[in-house]
């Protein structure tokens, strides 16, 4: 097959594993020289935690293949030089742990010797009492200077994790653990990173929602009243988890700061209405309706309808839901609240009509 079509090696299957990577988790010698005698692009290719194939072969004891590799990284430094042995020693995985990380992490003293014996570039690798890699370590404990030393470790830190499309950033670590000043210096140096969502699906304040630092949410609110609307996992934004959390503060202040969100709807067509009320979130939903409210002077009923009337995929607006459960509560907030409260006709099953023909 490889003498057929050489680039067979590099098709991504399940978890991102390539051909190759599974020649070198099977610690197949032959085989993983041939694959980069004929297609050497293949030892550039990740699978979906970020490792490449030096990853693969520390974590699954292959020395032999790591040798393979390692050697063949030698042999090719005479026609480029070093910039080989730079980006695949210092290629990161989604942990911010490089092959030499792991590999020390284990005390794998064969690994070890196989790459400082091998190359010239070797990075200086540091260890947390955790045995996570510093990057990590770093955000964790909020430590401006040492996110510093290791930029001028390597300059180019920041970009590297920035040019994949989903990972934890530290803004991500950060906003778990609610630490506005590393926050503040993270988006100084990478604005990016707010909008940028994990292997989870999640963005920065999509984790600050969860983890309920309020102080952080308000914050990142007042940096960019937009990450609001940042869509993640199922569609959802951090305004719809504050929803589906109950907090009422926060709802509020989304809507004064960013009042657009109040039309993003998730995977299955629910915005916050229909979220606030399938959540049993009272007090929330007597937020937006008296937001609507509010907002009527200016625009009429032209908000009214729009909002009260979306159905989600089901067919359902929020007030046939609120029927649906015969939630009392939730239907006089509506009634009381709108002009244009909808005539909701469900048929015997609880569905609206439309949906249940």
């Amino acid at each position: 097959m490889l003498k057929h079509d050489h680039s067979l090696a590099c098709v991504k299957g399940r978890n991102g594993m390539t051909p190759f990577h599974s020649l070198v988790v099977r610690g197949n010698v032959d085989l993983v020289a041939e694959c980069l005698n004929v297609s050497p692009e293949c030892i550039e290719d990740v699978s979906v935690n970020g490792r490449n194939a030096l990853h693969l072969a520390v974590v699954t004891d292959r020395f032999e293949v790591l040798q393979v590799l390692t050697g063949w990284i030698q042999r090719t430094r005479q026609r480029k030089a070093l910039k080989n042995e730079f980006r695949f020693l210092n290629k990161e995985d989604f942990s911010y742990n490089t092959a030499l990380h792991l590999a020390a992490h284990k005390n794998d003293l064969q690994a070890c010797f196989s790459f400082s014996s091998a190359f010239h570039s070797i990075p200086a690798i540091k260890l947390s009492k955790s045995g996570l890699s510093e990057n990590e370590s770093s955000a964790k404990s909020g430590s401006i200077d040492e996110l510093y030393s290791l930029i001028d470790e390597n300059p180019y830190i920041l970009e590297n994790i920035d040019a994949v499309p989903f990972i934890n950033t530290p803004l991500h670590v950060a906003a778990a653990s609610g630490n506005i000043e590393f926050a503040m210096e993270m988006l100084n140096l990478k604005p990016s990173f707010a909008r940028k969502l994990n292997t989870s699906g999640y963005s920065p304040l999509h984790l600050a929602v969860d983890k309920g630092h309020a102080d952080f949410v308000s914050w990142m609110l007042k940096h960019d009243h937009s990450l609001a609307c940042v869509k993640g996992r199922n569609g959802m934004t951090p305004f719809h988890s504050l929803v589906v959390r109950g907090n009422v503060d926060l709802v509020a202040e989304c809507l004064n700061v960013s009042p657009e969100c109040i039309e993003d709807v998730s995977v299955n067509g629910r915005n916050a209405l229909h979220l606030a009320v399938v959540t049993d979130r009272f007090e929330v939903l007597q937020v937006l309706t008296g937001w609507i409210q509010r907002t009527r002077q200016r625009k009429a009923l032209k908000n009214e309808f729009r909002f009260l009337n979306k159905e989600d995929f089901s067919y359902n607006t929020a007030l046939h839901l609120a029927a649906h459960k015969n939630d009392l509560q939730a239907c006089f907030s509506f009634s009381s609240a709108f002009h244009s409260i909808p005539a909701i006709k469900l048929s015997k099953s609880g569905l609206s009509e439309n949906e249940s023909s």
